[in-house]
Parts: C-alpha cells; structure tokens; sequence
C-alpha cells in the first residue's frame, strides 16, 4: 500500500489535549490517594507512573496542602 500518512493541525492539537487531560486526571487521582493516606509507591501503581513522576506529585500535593 505504501502511502503517505496525512497529520492534519487539528490532530495534533485533538492528540496534545488529550494527552493534558490525562495528566490532570492522574494528578488529580494522585490528590486523593495521599489525602487517603497512600504511598508513593501504591500511587505510582494506581495510576500508572514512574515513581520519579509521583515524587514530584506528592511534593506538588504537600506545597497545596500549606497553602491551605
């Protein structure tokens, strides 16, 4: 078949969306599990992220938690 596969600016644009809502879920999932008390490593499983990532998340979570 060997044709050209076309990448239209919408699909870029409908790719990248998708790819931020699925970050702020995660983060917003990775919120409620150590508001729940979870481990970093337990987070990490749930939502399916490098621990590295989770690191930064729960360091992002208890910069909120003091601004409260």
């Amino acid at each position: 078949m060997g044709g050209k596969v076309l990448v239209f600016p919408h699909d870029v644009v409908y790719d990248e969306g998708l790819s931020v809502g699925t970050q702020n879920t995660k983060k917003e999932s990775a919120f409620e599990m150590f508001d729940d008390g979870l481990s970093c490593e337990k987070v990490a499983k749930y939502i399916h992220e490098t621990m590295e990532n989770v690191k930064i998340l729960e360091k992002e979570w208890k910069q909120n938690i003091k601004a409260k």
